[in-house]
């Protein structure tokens, strides 16, 4: 599966709406919709805190050895 990322000028939203919603393949997500729970937020919190820096790589030493094709 595949997933698209569209920006779509506010002018232009409802009539792209209306032209993809009858397509049965094609689900929407509103970022609204999305609802983050305060245990979900506290668990992100407590492993921030507790991370260890030094475990880390450097993304600019790293990101040309991914091999995305």
């Amino acid at each position: 599966m595949k997933q698209i990322l569209l920006n779509i000028p506010d002018n232009k939203y409802n009539a792209f709406l209306e032209a993809i919603k009858n397509l049965d393949f094609i689900r929407i997500y509103n970022k609204n919709d999305i609802n983050v729970t305060e245990e979900e937020k506290q668990l992100i919190r407590d492993r921030i805190k507790n991370s260890k820096p030094e475990l880390g790589q450097n993304w600019d030493q790293i990101k040309d050895s991914f091999n995305l094709g």
